[in-house]
């Protein structure tokens, strides 16, 4: 039997015509309010935590006075930890109660009695003669550091008689590890409408270091030795005084290289020192 397409009636129409409306008001409703969302996330606070840095001491710190009618200013004694936290572009800063000295009974310096308060490390409320002028607050955090480094050059002393001296490039790679000191700065420059800030971070080290690379193994090298040429493994070993920008690490290098096969006896540069320059990248 020949079947025919049903015929929708006016009202299914209608119906339809309605649904089609609501699923359009409901993706431009989403739509809006995704695009809404995204614009308060864009505009909103920005904060970030520094971690845990000691102050440099004797800077001031300024807090509100009660119903923030006025501030008030304390000098930072020695040894003090404190909690880092930008806000746009305040540096607000929470000591840590446990690196407070006890209670002085002095208005003037920070101590246990103010461990409740968090503080600003600018005076952002104060008066008119610190327009136009520089203020600097500056923290530092020493620490165990490990670094991946590539050491793009080197430069290797004469041998001899026979074999000069001379730059050496190849491919490499190698660890660093030390003792590692970093220093942050978080400067702010008041006008007369508003403020600028600036948030640096420099940092500066002293270790050691390994790395692996090929090394050229010829006649000329083994005092003619050998008669042949090839390339061999060789690791490199020494000390490094680091000099770091935010993660990245600039290194020099006092290094010995050795070559890892039978034939180590015979290569002039087996366990002879070198100075080179360091790349590096911070671990942690």
């Amino acid at each position: 039997m020949r079947s025919f397409p049903a015929i929708k009636k006016d009202g299914d129409c209608a119906e339809s015509s309605v649904m089609r409306i609501l699923i359009v008001f409901v993706v431009v409703g989403f739509l809006g309010c995704l695009v809404t969302g995204c614009s308060l996330l864009w505009k909103g606070t920005s904060t970030k935590s520094l971690g845990e840095w000691t102050p440099s001491e004797r800077q001031m710190l300024t807090m509100r006075k009660e119903h923030g009618i006025g501030t008030v200013q304390k000098i930072i004694p020695p040894n003090v930890r404190a909690l880092l936290v930008t806000l746009d572009d305040t540096l607000l800063v929470e000591p840590i109660i446990a690196t407070l000295p006890g209670n002085d009974n002095n208005p003037q310096t920070l101590d246990k009695s103010d461990s409740s308060f968090t503080f600003f490390a600018h005076n952002y409320f104060g008066d008119a003669p610190t327009r136009g002028k520089e203020d600097a607050f500056r923290v530092w955090d020493s620490h165990f550091d490990v670094d991946a480094i590539t050491i793009p050059f080197k430069y290797r002393f004469r041998q001899g008689t026979t074999l000069p001296g001379g730059f050496v490039s190849n491919a490499n790679v190698g660890l660093y590890a030390g003792w590692r000191v970093d220093v942050l700065t978080h400067r702010i420059m008041y006008t007369q409408n508003t403020c600028l800030s600036e948030l640096t971070s420099v940092a500066y080290g002293f270790g050691v270091f390994s790395s692996v690379n090929p090394v050229t193994v010829n006649p000329w090298n083994t005092d003619y030795r050998l008669d042949v040429e090839y390339d061999g493994l060789g690791v490199n070993y020494g000390i490094a005084a680091i000099a770091a920008y935010q993660q990245m690490t600039v290194g020099l290098l006092l290094g010995f290289e050795m070559l890892l096969d039978e034939n180590a006896r015979y290569w002039v540069f087996h366990h002879k020192p070198w100075i080179g320059v360091s790349l590096g990248l911070n671990l942690n």
